[in-house]
């Protein structure tokens, strides 16, 4: 991942395991659909069942956004200290240049 123009490496896990549980959901959905236009009802465990996937995709998108604030802090941590470098360096050059 390039975050202002820094390169960065994660570990995608979550967000592969986000998409898995995303498609599990969705062949879950369109099974339940196909059983409810098939029979004209839905089953109370198909319900649970859908609601259980729904709030694993919850959990997992919780730590993928942590995952990503706790990246973005550490890209502007960098992005500070590559700037404090900058300034010390210009300022030892007016230093060395007598102006200071």
């Amino acid at each position: 991942m390039c975050i202002y123009g820094k390169v960065i490496n994660f570990d995608d896990l979550h967000f592969r395991k986000c998409f898995s549980a995303l498609d599990r959901m969705g062949k879950n959905l369109n099974q339940t659909a196909k059983a409810a236009n098939q029979t004209g009802s839905i089953y109370r465990e198909d319900i649970q069942l859908l609601s259980e996937n729904i709030s694993v995709i919850n959990d997992l998108m919780d730590d993928i956004y942590l995952k990503i604030e706790t990246l973005l802090d550490k890209v502007e941590k960098t992005k500070v200290l590559t700037m404090t470098e900058q300034i010390n360096k210009a300022v030892e050059q007016l230093h060395k240049d007598g102006y200071m």
